[in-house]
């Protein structure tokens, strides 16, 4: 996948493979404290310090729910075995906007992440759709094994994936974007399977809005090779 012929360099450029690199650049070399990774058709709405202050303890993952992942090769391929009561929605977040409070052992989990995505066997088995199988696979490693502290919360506010964020309205005395699915302030706007917000072609006119709120703009060469080709 967009493999870059000199294999001295990074071996993936795909975006998702990327974003293991980036998160484990900021982590492991910049030694940030509190770190998020955001897919490229996510923005934010808010500030988020609220999350890390809420889960303040160094080696905590914040993932936000996506639904189920049975992880059917986690004992195969990372060496750990499922406890007894593992559900198949315990670690089924969605890797799009992941949170994390750094401490020595996230640090390890994100050396995991930007080795494993390089296996295409890890890439393809571990868990549901690629990169998302990888770190899913890893959180649960890690926790299980009791290095790390992970947290599933609510997507709804916070990684709004598959159209649980259509509908916005924007506070005019507050300037807080609220969620007309649940009348709660929008943090995070995601668009996973969707037309990309800067392609002009999104169909929920609030947040078309919401996403020119934030700067966000129309990519014009982009609009112009929809319509040639």
């Amino acid at each position: 996948m967009d493999r870059t012929p000199e294999l001295g360099k990074l071996r993936h450029l795909h975006p998702l493979n990327v974003k293991g690199y980036c998160t484990g650049y900021c982590l492991c070399v910049k030694n940030y404290r509190h770190v998020i990774h955001i897919d490229c058709d996510a923005f934010l709405l808010a500030r988020v310090d609220g999350i890390f202050e809420r889960f303040s303890d160094p080696g905590t993952v914040i993932g936000f729910d996506d639904g189920s992942d049975q992880l059917l090769n986690l004992e195969a391929l990372f060496n750990v075995s499922k406890p007894a009561n593992f559900a198949d929605t315990d670690y089924g977040f969605n890797a799009g906007v992941v949170f994390y409070n750094n401490n020595r052992a996230v640090k390890q989990l994100a050396r995991d992440f930007m080795f494993f995505v390089e296996s295409c066997y890890h890439y393809t088995h571990a868990g549901y759709f690629a990169d998302q199988g990888i770190l899913r696979a890893l959180v649960a490693k890690h926790s299980i094994l009791g290095n790390i502290k992970y947290f599933r919360e609510d997507a709804v506010n916070w990684n709004p994936t598959w159209n649980r964020a259509d509908n916005l309205r924007l506070d005019p005395e507050s300037l807080k974007w609220i969620n007309l699915a649940n009348n709660i302030q929008q943090i995070v706007w995601h668009g996973a399977g969707g037309a990309k917000l800067w392609t002009g072609k999104y169909e929920s006119e609030s947040v078309n809005a919401a996403w020119r709120w934030v700067g966000g703009g129309i990519d014009d060469d982009w609009l112009h090779g929809f319509e040639e080709g």
